[in-house]
């Protein structure tokens, strides 16, 4: 730490002090001022929850990067449709064809079977539960395969120290599962996945991201293939690249303010690493 006393006493900041600095204050907490230089002190460090440069406009930096998960990394669509096709069956609706139901990847599923069958909160909750017997038990949840180039931009981001999370409205222990067969957790630890209660919106999945694993929003990014990632990002102040390999296109995601736009996992990786934004 020697070569970081000078950039910290006279508070100018390189990136590899900062980085270094969170990295001990992450794994020691408080008393990772113990192994700062001296006259570094406590009270001094004790203002900045997040060690980190302050973003300045389109340079603002970002060092944690926030995944979707159903159409950003995974083609989770047969899995998906099969069983909104099985609940609509089991309900007594008219069955279509899949391919008009992938408006039901992404979005939270109770919103999507009101909006699709007009149905009220408890009828919506009954459609979600024959969904899940279909998916969670009928082996829905493993139609599913890893995107094309994932698997590179994921290895990338974290080879060049990015933090890696999935903010997903799929349910915590649903996304956990998928992400674990397919050995993405190796690459992404930290799964939010969300809840029919308090984390039923993907703005409040990403809230609770941010909140929970002390995630600074100035230095954070999403990353999703539908309007709703773009709009639950803007809710906590994050900005969004929008994906068309997924299910939304890029007139929704424009439309739906994302920052940039890319169409293919290594345009997306390549935009990131260049460290602005």
């Amino acid at each position: 730490l020697v070569g970081s006393e000078m950039c910290i006493r006279d508070r100018q900041y390189s990136v590899t002090d900062l980085k270094m600095i969170r990295r001990i204050r992450t794994c020691f907490g408080f008393a990772g001022t113990w192994f700062l230089p001296a006259g570094f002190s406590a009270e001094r460090s004790m203002p900045v929850p997040y060690i980190g440069v302050e973003p300045q406009g389109e340079d603002a930096m970002f060092d944690t990067i926030l995944f979707d998960l159903d159409g950003t990394l995974t083609d989770s669509g047969l899995g998906i449709t099969k069983g909104v096709q099985y609940a609509l069956g089991q309900m007594g609706y008219e069955v279509p064809p899949r391919e008009s139901l992938f408006s039901f990847i992404g979005p939270p599923l109770h919103k999507s079977f009101q909006r699709h069958c007009g149905v009220d909160e408890a009828g919506a909750a009954e459609m979600v539960r024959i969904f899940r017997v279909y998916y969670n038990q009928m082996g829905g949840i493993l139609e599913n395969e890893v995107y094309p180039g994932i698997r590179e931009l994921l290895r990338d981001l974290k080879n060049a120290g990015k933090r890696l999370m999935i903010a997903t409205s799929k349910p915590q222990a649903a996304a956990e599962i998928v992400m674990h067969h397919f050995g993405l957790d190796e690459f992404v630890p930290e799964i939010i996945g969300g809840t029919d209660d308090t984390r039923n919106t993907k703005g409040k999945v990403i809230a609770y991201a941010l909140r929970e694993y002390g995630v600074d929003p100035k230095t954070a990014i999403m990353v999703g293939d539908r309007e709703h990632d773009v709009q639950g990002a803007a809710e906590n102040g994050l900005p969004t690249i929008g994906i068309t390999w997924g299910y939304g296109d890029r007139a929704e995601l424009e439309g739906a303010g994302a920052k940039a736009v890319f169409d293919t996992p290594a345009e997306t990786a390549e935009y990131i690493l260049r460290g602005t934004f």
